[in-house]
C-alpha cells in the first residue's frame, strides 16, 4: 500500500469531521446514516475496501478501525443532542469527537510511516 493511501483515508476523515461541525453549528447538512453509521462515511468505505485488506492483519489497522467506531459513537450522541435541540450537549460531546479523531490521525500518521516505500 502506498503513503498516500492512508493521507487520503485521513483527508477522508477530517472531511467527515468539518462536515460534522458544520452540522452542529447548524451551518451543513449530514444524513443521519454517513454520521452514524462507521460504513456510510467515505473512510468507512476505504477501510473496507481491498486497498486495507492487503494490511488487515495489521495491530494497527484493527486500532483504527476500532477508533474509528468509536469517533462514529460519539458521533451518535452529537446528532442526538443537537436533533433534540441540545447544543450545549451536543458541543461538549464533539469534544469526544475530536479526541478520538487525533488517535485516529496519529494512527494514520504511523501507518503512513511504516509503508513508505
Amino acid at each position: 500500500m502506498k503513503a498516500s493511501a492512508f493521507s487520503k483515508a485521513m483527508l477522508y476523515h477530517i472531511r467527515w469531521k468539518v462536515q460534522l461541525r458544520k452540522f452542529l453549528n447548524g451551518k451543513g447538512s449530514m444524513t443521519k446514516e454517513e454520521c452514524l453509521s462507521p460504513d456510510h462515511c467515505r473512510f468507512g468505505q476505504w477501510l473496507c475496501s481491498d486497498e486495507v485488506r492487503t494490511y488487515a492483519s495489521a495491530p494497527e489497522i484493527e486500532e483504527i478501525r476500532r477508533i474509528h467506531n468509536e469517533v462514529h459513537i460519539a458521533a451518535e450522541r452529537v446528532y442526538e443532542f443537537k436533533s433534540a435541540g441540545n447544543g450545549g450537549a451536543a458541543l461538549r460531546e464533539f469534544g469526544n469527537v475530536e479526541r478520538a479523531s487525533m488517535k485516529l490521525v496519529s494512527l494514520l500518521n504511523t501507518m503512513n510511516i511504516i509503508n513508505r516505500n
